[in-house]
């Protein structure tokens, strides 16, 4: 009798969670509204002025009988204009163009002309005229890039334009399955903070789960429907491909997290392989949604690789399959929705004929690229085309700097979440998800740190093996990027009583720093030499960039320079650094996201009761030091090596450079007075997870809003 009342209250239960379920599901439908969807075109007005005649320079373009033939991955038309006030530029050709072309403005003030001050439009085959709305101001300079044959008729400026609409009905979501996904997440966390793990019964995981599996199904049908509406209100079978697909990632990014979330809640499992899990998993995403060609000179990092695997087909007349330069549908630095269709059109496509390959810059340090060779060689030698050998390079580039942090947290004896947190960082997975060599360096920098860190808290004399991990990725890291050699000195806080005597204590730490300064030298030197002599090329700019000898000569107008950046790049600099702007610096995401995982790296690096370990106040000034030589490092290079000597601040510097400092220098929170009476990481990563959720929703959301 008792055991059918029990299974009779069981059913009454499952079926108030089914129906709780369906009316989420009734809820997800209504939040759909018929909108009015405006389409806008644009008419000059007002001033209205011809700049043919303002046309000063030509670049990476063969003209033949006014039409224009780019021969460079560069092509360029640079306009002066006398400080005109513009808001509105047309470009008109004589023919339609002959296949779909993306077509960027760049506008200026003065003569710096940056991505953060251009704009982009795509041009359809067998159009011939076209609008460009840029912020209304005064400007002296235009720089107009066309990336396909076309002949030109006319460009003209003007300082004012009438908008015309064209209104469609369409449905319109509010991504409401995000607010289901927080509640949800809200709720288990505040079961497991209130109450022990072993105190929750096996009837409440049993409930959590059963709640879980609701919600996916929630989401199934709520993607399902959004789908749906797609084919319903989408004629055109590209722009029906593009949304699709992003539902579909969507869909799929929602579910990892969920399931991401409650494995760590729920299950034990060991960190390490946890961010083997979740890295690996929002990585994928990254490499998917992140276009081709769109991080920071993925396409000179990209043609870097196809040389490098050419030598190991001793194949020095360069040459690879034409398919594999064809950059149709993307664009550098940009993510564009476009770009989307290569997985659909290029999936199956042929390999192509062996042609000439884009010399790419001189590759000083080829080391860097062996991840990504090593996925684009074997690409080749199954006979792959050039969407299967280039999403197998970034891959190789990801798996990589997931296993160095994988060891990293491994290794380190204090703040695991902490290293797991900074190797989830968008900026780290973005770079890592490309042709990029941020990957390697990132991923050897967080290891190195950890390596020494364990040398530095472990108790037992000193082995070998802890001397080899160190040399050898000091060894890699160091001629990468030179400015992240100060990391090695870290090694001065390991105590010298884990030695056999003083003498062994020297020797190995000596080792250690000229092995890091060989590599260097042997990979490098020829730039440490350009470095000190005196230059009168000009730059991009057209002008002479800060000179080494400048800068000895100046050291109080050098510190105004760094200041001077600081006041005007600061907030760049630290949230780019977390990835508030991606794609080239031209996708930017909700800054609310970033000052929230700030937060929460900023919790993971306050002492707990299950800490142990204490980090001096010597050890503090040291790694305090590290981190401001490597951001002055970073910052004399780009002076020097970027920077016209007509600004008073530095040119180029983005807050990537300065991921491999983050470990040290959220150390510093690390103190014996502030201290957390409950573990609350586990917590904290669970709301890492679901703004990587929310990050990569932004990613499409802003890639599909220029379809």
């Amino acid at each position: 009798m008792n055991r059918t009342i029990s299974i009779n209250e069981n059913i009454e239960k499952e079926k108030i969670i089914f129906i709780f379920f369906i009316f989420l599901i009734s809820i997800c439908f209504s939040f759909y509204k018929k909108l009015p969807d405006i389409k806008i075109d644009y008419e000059l007005s007002g001033k209205i002025i011809n700049i043919n005649d303002n046309l000063e320079d030509i670049i990476d373009y063969d003209v033949i009988d006014n039409i224009y033939i780019p021969n460079n991955n560069d092509p360029q038309l640079l306009y002066k204009i006398n400080n005109e006030l513009v808001s509105l530029i047309n470009i008109e050709l004589l023919k339609p163009i002959k296949e779909d072309t993306w077509i960027q403005v760049y506008y200026s003030k003065n003569q710096e002309l940056t991505e953060s001050n251009s704009e982009i439009i795509l041009m359809n085959k067998d159009e011939y005229n076209i609008y460009i709305r840029i912020p209304k101001n005064n400007y002296n300079t235009l720089r107009i890039d066309i990336d396909g044959e076309f002949e030109l008729n006319n460009v003209y400026i003007s300082d004012k334009y009438i908008v015309k609409q064209d209104k469609e009905n369409t449905y319109k979501n509010y991504n409401f399955y995000i607010y289901l996904i927080f509640i949800y997440i809200i709720f288990i966390i505040l079961i497991f903070f209130f109450k022990k793990y072993n105190k929750i019964n096996i009837e409440k995981k049993q409930l959590i789960w059963k709640m879980y599996k609701g919600l996916i199904i929630t989401i199934c049908f709520y993607f399902l429907f959004e789908i749906l509406i797609v084919f319903i209100n989408q004629t055109y079978n590209n722009n029906r491909f593009i949304l699709v697909f992003s539902n579909i990632i969507k869909l799929l990014v929602s579910v990892f997290t969920l399931t991401i979330i409650m494995v760590t809640l729920l299950k034990k499992i060991i960190i390490q392989k946890l961010y083997l899990i979740s890295a690996i998993g929002f990585g994928l995403f990254y490499m998917l949604t992140i276009t081709p060609f769109s991080p920071p000179d993925e396409p000179h990092h990209y043609n870097s690789t196809l040389k490098l695997s050419n030598i190991i087909f001793f194949n020095f007349e360069n040459t690879v399959r034409s398919i594999d330069i064809d950059k149709r549908n993307t664009v550098g630095h940009h993510n564009v929705p476009e770009a989307y269709l290569r997985l659909k059109d290029s999936l199956f496509s042929p390999v192509g004929e062996h042609v000439k390959q884009p010399n790419p810059y001189n590759i000083s340090y080829p080391i860097q690229y062996i991840p990504q060779v090593i996925g684009v060689t074997v690409g080749r030698i199954l006979h792959l085309n050039f969407i299967w050998k280039f999403y197998l390079g970034r891959l190789c580039n990801l798996i990589f700097f997931v296993i160095c942090v994988y060891f990293a947290i491994k290794i380190i004896p204090l703040k695991k979440y902490l290293v797991f947190v900074i190797g989830l960082l968008p900026m780290c997975l973005h770079q890592a998800a490309s042709f990029s060599y941020d990957g390697f360096i990132n991923g050897l920098s967080i290891l190195l740190v950890s390596c020494i860190l364990y040398s530095i808290y472990n108790k037992e004399p000193v082995t070998k093996k802890e001397i080899y991990w160190i040399v050898i990725t000091i060894a890699l890291l160091a001629p990468a990027k030179v400015i992240y050699y100060p990391l090695i000195f870290l090694i001065f806080l390991i105590p010298k009583e884990r030695f056999k005597n003083i003498n062994s204590c020297i020797i190995n730490k000596s080792v250690i720093l000229t092995v890091g300064i060989i590599a260097i030298l042997l990979f490098n030197l020829t730039g440490f030499i350009s470095i000190t002599q005196e230059r009168t090329i000009l730059n991009w700019e057209g002008h002479e960039n800060y000179s080494f000898k400048y800068v000895v000569s100046n050291p109080v107008h050098t510190i105004q320079i760094f200041l001077n950046s600081i006041n005007v790049h600061g907030n760049h600099y630290i949230y780019s650094t977390f990835g508030q702007n991606l794609s080239g610096l031209r996708l930017p995401l909700p800054i609310w996201i970033f000052n929230l995982l700030i937060t929460v790296i900023i919790l993971l690096s306050i002492k707990n009761k299950e800490d142990t370990f204490k980090i001096k106040k010597t050890y503090k000034l040291l790694l305090f030091s590290i981190c401001l030589i490597i951001y002055l490092l970073a910052g004399f290079s780009m002076l020097i090596g970027y920077t016209s000597n007509i600004h008073q601040y530095i040119i180029g510097v983005q807050g990537r450079y300065f991921i491999p400092f983050l470990l040290p220098l959220f150390l510093l929170i690390y103190n014996n007075t502030l201290i957390f009476i409950k573990n609350i990481d586990k917590y904290l990563i669970c709301i890492v997870f679901f703004l990587q959720m929310l990050i990569i929703n932004g990613i499409l959301d802003f890639t599909v809003a220029k379809i």
